[in-house]
């Protein structure tokens, strides 16, 4: 069908639910869900033609979508191509898989100085080769510096130098307190580079951490 793994991951979850019943899945068994078919085809469509223009060996995409206010599913593509098995085609990535979120992560280490007055929008930081040495070496994806530019500038340009200073000033186990708060709910690593998303975290989190955003700070959890 056109969202198989949206199926299994339902199914999956009935399983679960009727564990200790199961025969209520072996009769009739009328199930609602959240998926939006004209949005799924949409994703589909994103997947397959956006998947190519990637490069560079990728060989595999995910799309997981979100209605913010309430969490509900609209669309989920686990992976490029489900009957695909020399990509793992029936691994859900959006549910299953965890990854790095990179720079993606950053607008959390943002709020959060926001939220606590550490790092305003105003705030000076120091995208600069001496700061980068006082992080341990981080670079920037064009590898060069700006200078002193505001915490603004910084989220705008997804500067990841500037970023790991804001981590440090905002506290780093502040950050990771903000980001479980908000829904992530792996392991983030104790350190400046989490800000710039070196810690792995679940699709289905990062979206429901999103969705605060969108919708003015209520938090929300994906379902289907």
């Amino acid at each position: 069908g056109p969202a198989p793994h949206f199926v299994q991951y339902i199914e999956t979850q009935l399983q679960s639910q009727f564990a200790n019943d199961p025969a209520y899945l072996n009769g009739d068994l009328t199930v609602t869900t959240t998926l939006d078919l004209s949005v799924q085809q949409k994703a589909v469509t994103a997947v397959t033609q956006g998947l190519p223009r990637i490069g560079n060996g990728a060989n595999n995409a995910a799309l997981l979508m979100v209605e913010p206010h309430t969490g509900q599913i609209l669309a989920m593509v686990g992976s490029a191509d489900f009957g695909n098995n020399a990509i793992g085609g029936q691994f859900n990535v959006t549910t299953q898989a965890e990854r790095r979120p990179g720079s993606s992560f950053k607008p959390i280490v943002y709020e959060e100085g926001v939220r606590t007055n550490t790092v305003l929008p105003t705030t000076i930081l120091q995208d600069t080769y001496a700061e980068s040495q006082a992080l341990g070496g981080v670079q920037d994806f064009d590898r060069s510096y700006e200078g002193n530019i505001t915490a603004k500038q910084a989220l705008l340009g997804s500067r990841n130098i500037a970023t790991e200073q804001a981590m440090e000033k905002a506290g780093v186990q502040n950050v990771i307190n903000f980001a479980q708060q908000l829904g992530i709910s792996t392991p983030l690593a104790p350190n400046a580079s989490t800000a710039i998303g070196s810690s792995a975290v679940r699709m289905t989190d990062l979206i429901a951490a999103y969705a605060a955003f969108a919708n003015g700070g209520q938090r929300v959890t994906a379902y289907g």
